[in-house]
């Protein structure tokens, strides 16, 4: 009997440390629970940042400089030697002009020349023996003034005429041109020939590369052998491609901004430029922009054998705004038609929330413009 009540009483011990077991497990697991819970949660500190958004145009390569090339005279392109679109170098001969007009007004400018020198000869020697005359009482006082009256105007258009002639030989030295006479037409018109004054070559100034004058030029239009120019004509561009530039349109930006330049057409090569102006009127075509210009200083020698005026071109422009409220886009809930933030209440492990105002998102970021300050601890879910 007593053996059957120890039995009976260990298995009733054993059964309680069975059960206590149980409890303890049963804690462990809730507190483990618990804990993982809390490890789902995290809370980041609100804080103001800078934010920068970036926007995309497209544009056309430019020179960064263009040189215009003019007709030294009017007259007719004789001889061309470059192609456009391929590059000059400076000092290279690009055309040769020639004027048969200038021949002309030469030829015309002489023979004046000629005309009133032997006038005023004429009337210079006229005028000395009328002059003998007069004191000899042999003619009248009108006939000696009408002497004077004819030296003098002969003497003026001599000086005129002279003057002109001077400006056909572009005031080249000829000598004792006072002598000269009919006889030496051909001898001055060598001199013009020597000195390119019928026959004019066209320098380049600088190194480029030849541009048309307009993009939509018609053939007609475009500077070729036989072309007719007039004096100080523009006939066509030098581009100088050491630098480039970009025309864009655009809406509420500064000058000054950075930019990167990419293009399908030089994908190994990526440009660093900034926005040197914009015109201060817009230009209105359905809705208002204005017209900025990109420079790109300096292109190495290797990327101007690569980059060609009249390439497309992507334009990357960042814009850095003021500083602003940035928290992950996760934080933020929908509840009951507001947005709403989950803020870590201060000394307590408890949260609220709060509605908050979004602005711009980025791809894991969303702008918070009013609801939040710094220094808020707010949720995150992981």
């Amino acid at each position: 009997m007593l053996k059957k009540l120890t039995i009976h009483k260990l298995l009733i011990l054993l059964g309680l440390v069975a059960f206590c077991f149980i409890i303890a497990f049963a804690i462990t697991s809730c507190n483990r629970q618990k804990k993982g819970k809390q490890a789902a949660i995290t809370t980041i500190t609100v804080s103001t940042k800078s934010v920068t958004k970036t926007l995309h145009f497209l544009g056309i390569i430019e020179p960064i400089v263009r040189i215009p090339i003019s007709a030294p005279f009017e007259g007719v392109i004789n001889k061309l030697f470059f192609e456009f679109g391929s590059p000059i170098k400076k000092g290279q001969t690009l055309l040769t002009v020639r004027s048969d007009k200038l021949k002309t007004n030469f030829q015309s400018a002489f023979a004046d020349y000629l005309k009133t020198k032997q006038n005023i000869t004429t009337s210079q020697a006229k005028l000395q023996s009328t002059k003998k005359l007069f004191e000899k009482g042999l003619v009248s006082k009108d006939d000696m003034d009408e002497a004077k009256k004819t030296y003098f105007n002969d003497r003026l258009a001599f000086i005129q005429s002279t003057e002109s002639f001077k400006e056909t030989l572009k005031f080249r030295p000829i000598k004792d041109i006072e002598k000269l006479s009919i006889a030496d037409i051909d001898v001055i018109y060598d001199v013009l020939q020597k000195h390119k004054l019928i026959e004019k070559n066209v320098i380049a100034p600088k190194s480029g590369t030849a541009l048309f004058l307009k993009k939509d030029d018609k053939d007609e239009n475009k500077i070729k052998q036989g072309f007719q120019t007039k004096k100080d004509q523009i006939l066509f561009y030098i581009g100088d491609m050491s630098g480039i530039l970009i025309k864009i349109k655009v809406n509420q930006i500064k000058a000054g901004g950075k930019v990167s330049i990419t293009s399908p057409a030089f994908p190994n090569i990526l440009l660093n430029g900034y926005i040197k102006s914009i015109d201060a009127q817009a230009t209105v075509n359905g809705t208002s922009s204005f017209s900025a210009k990109i420079v790109i200083p300096k292109i190495t020698e290797k990327q101007q054998k690569i980059i060609r005026a009249g390439m497309s071109a992507n334009i990357a422009l960042k814009i850095l705004h003021k500083p602003l409220i940035l928290i992950p886009i996760e934080a933020v809930s929908y509840k009951q038609g507001h947005n709403v933030v989950k803020i870590l209440e201060k000394g307590t492990n408890t949260t609220k929330d709060t509605l908050v105002t979004i602005g711009e998102t980025t791809l894991d970021s969303v702008i918070i413009t009013s609801g939040l300050k710094d220094g808020d601890q707010i949720v995150v879910p992981n």
